[in-house]
């Protein structure tokens, strides 16, 4: 009987262990964020084709369905596509709805992994020349595992950092951002200073990425080991 208990609990711990290693957001890296990059890519080419000639709805939609949910197409289009000449197509906007973001697709391009969803997002420093002009604002794009691939599901604009996992997940500050979005426009690197300062902590480093990370699993594993521990006292097995 003792031995039972002791195996249903030790089931317990492995099954609830895992599902809560599942649920941390982390940020991709390598090839995994390569293929989502590039995914994201293939969809901003896909809507952009849209411009260039006229089609029918079924096509639209067709092309669109390899990468977008079946609600954000139809957003898209009612937001989007124009008749023409008993067709349809998509003439260029300075603000186009629903539409994937200009993203730079470097190291500003930030890809995170959470269950089975990919949260992509970009910070944009304020724009005041020319006829465009916006505030300071980030671009986030959503993804999530369907039966047929990966398709997003949401495109929005944030004044404020996303938050990810319920934490504003491996961000830096608006000043710091700011400051390495000219410096990237000057062509010149950002040095990482004032290391005591949390502002200057960058959590998407290298250096400190994989640390944090075996935190949180040392973190769970005593967790349940502690609850462990309690099952088996009121069991009374020592």
């Amino acid at each position: 009987m003792r031995q039972n208990c002791l195996l249903f609990c030790l089931l317990f711990v492995i099954v609830t262990f895992s599902f809560a290693q599942q649920a941390f957001a982390e940020e991709l890296e390598g090839t995994s964020r390569e293929e989502v990059l590039t995914h994201i890519q293939e969809a901003f080419n896909a809507q952009v084709s849209l411009t260039e000639k006229t089609r029918s709805l079924e096509e639209i939609k067709q092309l669109l369905s390899l990468y977008f949910d079946d609600k954000l197409i139809d957003m898209y289009i009612d937001e989007n596509v124009q008749k023409e000449d008993g067709k349809y197509i998509v003439y260029g906007t300075d603000f186009p709805m629903h539409t994937i973001p200009f993203f730079s697709y470097n190291e500003n391009t930030k890809v995170h992994e959470q269950a089975n969803e990919r949260i992509i997002y970009e910070f944009f420093p304020a724009s005041t020349d020319g006829p465009v002009q916006y505030e300071d604002h980030y671009e986030v794009i959503k993804l999530r595992k369907e039966r047929d691939g990966w398709k997003v599901y949401a495109i929005n604009t944030n004044a404020k950092k996303p938050e990810i996992d319920g934490k504003q997940f491996g961000f830096i500050s608006n000043e710091k951002e700011k400051k390495q979005s000219e410096e990237i426009k000057n062509t010149t690197t950002l040095g990482l200073t004032q290391h005591n300062s949390p502002d200057s902590l960058n959590m998407n480093s290298d250096y400190l990425k994989q640390p944090i990370k075996e935190m949180k699993e040392v973190l769970f594993f005593n967790l349940f080991y502690l609850q462990l521990r309690n099952m088996l006292n009121e069991f009374g097995i020592s």
